[in-house]
């Protein structure tokens, strides 16, 4: 546990390191979890054991971190509680205490997660995302159905379908494709 300045409360963070591994050597995978979740919740979805078999089946070893973010989309519900803060200004230096190799370079998010990777990747350099059931918003009424958003501003200012996907980032999802590039 670590105490957020940007969240005004302790926070939980969870990191997951495949068997074996050195911690210090590896990249970093910031995992962000869904609405009713926390970062322990990655541990109950199995994501430890997923990372040591991907690595044992070939994959480059990475290290995954989760970190408790509230239920507002991990965007700040006031001043005094701002997510997007935290993941930007505390968890670095928390990894690092941690003996983690540095700053996240990629991204797992579920549902609400998705919502603030998109947010964060806006702002924060991100290679690579994989985005799991994205709860985004079309509409203001469908928004405000979550009571996560101080106003209708607050949600159009941070929705990720109301701005342009990164430049280095593609999207997919459905039949729908939401991209800055071309499919490969």
């Amino acid at each position: 546990q670590f105490h957020s300045a940007a969240r005004n409360t302790s926070v939980d963070v969870v990191t997951m390191v495949p068997a074996g591994q050195d911690p210090a050597r590896l990249p970093v995978c910031l995992a962000l979890h869904g609405r009713g979740n926390n970062a322990r919740g990655m541990i109950t979805l199995g994501l430890p054991q997923f990372l040591t078999a991907a690595v044992r089946a070939g994959a480059p070893p990475f290290a995954m971190v989760a970190v408790d973010g509230g239920n507002s989309y991990w965007v700040a519900t006031t001043p005094a509680d701002d997510p997007q803060r935290m993941l930007t200004d505390e968890l670095p230096d928390w990894l690092r205490t941690l003996g983690l190799a540095g700053d996240p370079s990629t991204m797992l998010a579920i549902s609400m997660g998705c919502f603030g990777a998109l947010v964060h990747a806006r702002t924060n350099p991100v290679r690579r995302m994989a985005l799991l059931s994205p709860a985004l918003f079309q509409d203001w009424p469908d928004a405000q159905t979550v009571h996560a958003f101080a106003s209708e501003q607050q949600w159009a200012q941070e929705e990720p379908l109301r701005h342009p996907a990164p430049p280095h980032l593609a999207i997919w999802c459905g039949a729908r494709t939401r991209s800055t590039r071309p499919p490969a």
